[in-house]
Order: structure tokens, then C-alpha cells, then sequence
């Protein structure tokens, strides 16, 4: 689990989120998804 306290929104890599949060089209991974929003999360 990623906590963070720029992250409002849970970009967590769990069962619950099989795309990240903020969809994006092609990005199913949210650990690629992340990089692409500019998010602090690996």
C-alpha cells in the first residue's frame, strides 16, 4: 500500500482498484498510471 499526503485519492495496488484511479486509456497498472499523473508514488 502507497499512503501519501499529496495522494487525496487512494492509488493503492489492492483488489479493490484493478485500474488506477484516474483512468487512463492503455494505462491499466496504476504503478504506470502514476508517473503519467505526476503523483509522488514509487
Amino acid at each position: 500500500m502507497l499512503t501519501s499526503p499529496e495522494l487525496a485519492t487512494p492509488v493503492l495496488v489492492s483488489p479493490v482498484f484493478n485500474q488506477p484511479v484516474l483512468t487512463l486509456p492503455g494505462l491499466k497498472p496504476p504503478v504506470l498510471a502514476c508517473p503519467a499523473l505526476k503523483l509522488p508514488v514509487l
